[in-house]
């Protein structure tokens, strides 16, 4: 007859062989080191006409990093930092807001739900005050580069990898969005390459010129340069355990006593 202790020892490798039947495979979703740097530069003040000028304008900077959001659920995890800086003739010799920068990495894996969402928004400031007596106008040059090193699945179906980004100005109240762009990661991984191969591309290096920004005698005018950089990644495949299983997972610590317990004599 077989013992007690042999008995719950088979019920114990039964549990472990179904157990180990339903437990999910592994997976991930990452999006490594994406990193974005914007650069309003070449800020020239111009007159009626086009002359650029220099003295009799007023310039203040100020400029702000901040993390929106670095959120981990289950097995995952986020990354970012980043940078801002804006400048004026005296500390720079130009007036530019450069670099805006943010660089951020996250990862997720599976079982049973993972996710990880990191944002990064950085913002230059710049107030202009014209004291020239004439009636400006001010140009910039805008530069975006987008760049990532990994941004993929193992599973499109149930995973997700995806990069988004926004970069615009507001001047005078009004707000113009540059880019809002975003882009999702394959099973094979989808690289800067393949998504830019030549240089300039408007969706991941963009080159602009803006001019023609009115700025009348006497005023002051705020210009805000700002970046955003989103990289979220999502696993959602891993299998819950059945009920019967969560049954016998209730009963386990009841199986571990049991097969410590030698049978007793037949009285």
């Amino acid at each position: 007859m077989a013992t007690t202790s042999n008995r719950a020892s088979a019920l114990l490798l039964l549990l472990a062989c179904l157990f180990g039947g339903i437990a999910p495979a592994q997976a991930a979703a990452i999006v490594d080191e994406a990193d974005i740097v914007v650069n309003f530069g070449s800020i020239v003040f111009r007159n009626a006409g086009g002359e650029a000028i220099v003295d009799g304008i007023d310039v203040e900077a100020a400029d702000a990093f901040n993390v929106t959001s670095d959120v981990e659920i289950g097995n995952a995890s986020a990354e970012t930092t980043g940078t801002a800086d804006a400048c004026t003739i005296a500390e720079c010799d130009i007036v530019s807001i450069y670099p805006l920068r943010i660089t951020t990495s996250v990862a997720a894996d599976a079982p049973p739900l993972s996710r990880a969402i990191g944002t990064g928004r950085a913002d230059g400031l710049l107030s202009f005050t014209n004291n020239t007596g004439s009636d400006l106008t001010i140009d910039f040059f805008l530069e975006i580069d987008v760049f990532w090193s990994g941004l993929s699945v193992d599973d499109p179906s149930s995973e997700l990898a995806s990069l988004s980004w926004l970069v615009g100005f507001e001047y005078d109240g009004v707000v113009t969005e540059v880019v809002n762009a975003s882009i999702d990661g394959d099973q094979d991984g989808v690289s800067v390459g393949d998504v830019c191969p030549e240089f300039p591309n408007d969706l991941c290096n963009l080159r602009e010129s803006f001019e023609g920004l009115s700025l009348p005698a006497g005023a002051t005018r705020s210009f805000a340069g700002f970046a955003e950089l989103t990289a979220l990644a999502e696993v959602a495949n891993g299998e819950l355990p059945l009920p019967s299983t969560l049954h016998l997972l209730g009963l386990l610590p009841a199986l571990v006593l049991l097969a410590g317990r030698r049978r007793r004599p037949a009285p």
